[in-house]
């Protein structure tokens, strides 16, 4: 019941039911090999991927599967391959390719990202090309490049998968691992110019990205590269992204007001009274 493969109903039953029942099972181990949880996908009608819950060896925002068996190969090429399920891991493996993790059963975790920087210095990422998958690898941009780690993105064919390219296309996959993709900020701008994006929507996009670059060198080089798709100066972006940052930060500080004052004046006025 503590590690979460069993599932008793209440307390006073004494029946316990196999949580992963019907499904093939993924194991997930920490990074130095012992097994800590599991994830399952369906062989019937259930919910069709299911993971350990959270207990006393297995985190879902702290563990990532795959970690142990990429550690040595990641450590070599000095850059580590994120994908998003169990399937792409295996896949990449079975073509030889072994530097690849996958978050399980939830998104991804700066505690996640803490763990990928000590593998290795860059990120190459390889998700679904849908719109989750597209918000997932911005997301995955944003939490790496404040931790300082070089971000990367793998190019697809349209509309394949990681594991469906690896089945279709092993040897075309090897050359696009080994090549080490592009920088994911380049690939988005290419991406969204040649979609004929509207000029509005790039930089409602792009201003959270930019936010997330430490470096003031680095940044100033994708300002300068992202001003120039959106035909506008360096400055008036950085005027943008500065009042961007300023909101943000006024919605962050209200939120912790609301935190730390629950009741109004008001509402503390009546308590008072009554």
């Amino acid at each position: 019941l503590s590690a979460g493969l069993g599932v008793q109903k209440e307390l006073t039953e004494e029946r316990i039911y196999d949580r992963f029942r019907n499904r093939i099972m993924f194991p997930i181990a920490d990074p130095q090999g012992n097994v800590i949880g599991f994830g399952g996908r369906t062989l019937g009608e259930d919910a069709k991927y299911i993971n350990s819950p959270d207990g006393p060896l297995y985190s879902k925002s702290l563990a990532l599967f795959g970690t142990h068996g990429a550690r040595e190969d990641a450590r070599e090429r000095k850059s580590v391959i994120l994908v998003e399920g169990y399937f792409d891991v295996l896949a990449f493996h079975h073509i030889g390719i072994r530097n690849v993790v996958a978050v399980s059963g939830t998104a991804l975790t700066e505690q996640h990202v803490t763990l990928l920087k000590r593998i290795a210095p860059e990120v190459l990422l390889c998700l679904d090309q849908d719109e989750a998958g597209r918000q997932a690898a911005e997301r995955a941009f944003a939490l790496c490049a404040r931790q300082g780690l070089s971000v990367n993105t793998l190019t697809l064919p349209a509309g394949k998968d990681p594991d469906e390219c690896a089945a279709i296309a092993p040897e075309d996959m090897r050359k696009r691992c080994d090549e080490g993709g592009v920088p994911y900020l380049d690939a988005l701008r290419s991406t969204l110019k040649e979609a004929k994006v509207e000029k509005r929507d790039i930089l409602q996009r792009f201003l959270p990205l930019l936010a997330a670059i430490p470096s003031a060198v680095e940044r100033e080089e994708e300002l300068r590269k992202t001003a120039a798709i959106l035909g506008t100066t360096i400055t008036a972006l950085t005027d943008d992204l500065q009042s961007w940052e300023r909101s943000l930060r006024s919605k962050q500080e209200m939120s912790q007001r609301k935190v730390d004052a629950p009741f109004t004046s008001t509402e503390l006025l009546f308590g008072l009274l009554l």
